[in-house]
């Protein structure tokens, strides 16, 4: 954990997986308070702050530093999608899935079918994968470096809109993954370059070029390869619940 230092006061701790992936300048919430962040100290595991009045404050995962593989995520869709009873469990635990069976179970997903849905003609539009971390975040990069806005994700799912004051269609999200589909690893990986940062991920980060340093954190958190062999193997299905 770092440690949230306001003067001489420690105020909180944020999570490492969070205050790692950081760059100044920026704003976060801790005990209901907006902080400025003006200097982070990796070495000490410090984020120096001073109360902030105004601000958007960056999104985080709390599982930043578990992503969900892909094999585990592919279970979880099949256990969520089916009535297997699972005789393991205890009965806070069936609930448990009950209750998420009964939000997912209707998507129809299946392990070679992606499920793209929105309420509306314009989004956000929701793409159920079950791909895990890996590949959702790369998905989520590459449109990115495309449409200009970060999508958010999870292992289950990827979450796509437009800019602000942009419009966004089912037809024109289609076209792009089609798109994706013939596109080679090299300028898949040139795009994905182009959302990197070289931000610092361990105390051996300053020993490596920012070339190198960007590398490393592509490799570690992406999965262009599981993309292109998902998108050449799956169907896509489509829903417009509005």
């Amino acid at each position: 954990m770092y440690n949230v230092v306001d003067g001489k006061k420690v105020v909180g701790t944020l999570d490492f997986g969070f205050a790692q992936t950081l760059q100044l300048p920026f704003v976060f919430v801790l005990g209901g308070q907006e902080w400025n962040a003006l200097k982070l100290d990796h070495e000490m595991q410090q984020v120096l702050v001073e109360k902030n009045k105004t601000g958007k404050a960056p999104k985080w995962k709390a599982l930043a530093n578990f992503d969900i593989p892909f094999e585990l995520a592919q279970e979880v869709g099949s256990i969520l999608m089916s009535d297997l009873q699972l005789h393991f469990l205890d009965h806070v635990a069936h609930l448990s899935i009950q209750r998420q069976r009964n939000t997912m179970g209707s998507l129809g997903w299946q392990r070679n079918k992606w499920i793209l849905e929105a309420d509306e003609d314009h989004g956000p539009f929701s793409l159920w994968t079950f791909g895990g971390d890996k590949i959702n975040r790369t998905i989520a990069l590459l449109f990115a470096a495309e449409f200009g806005e970060q999508p958010d994700y999870d292992f289950k799912l990827i979450t796509f809109q437009a800019q602000k004051d942009e419009e966004l269609s089912m037809e024109q999200l289609c076209k792009w993954l089609s798109q994706l589909r013939t596109s080679t690893l090299i300028e898949l990986e040139s795009l994905i370059h182009s959302q990197v940062e070289a931000k610092w991920f361990s105390k051996f980060s300053e020993c490596l070029p920012e070339k190198l340093a960007k590398w490393t954190i592509q490799e570690r958190g992406t999965d262009l390869q599981g993309v292109t062999r998902e998108l050449n193997k799956i169907a896509l299905s489509f829903s417009l619940n509005g």
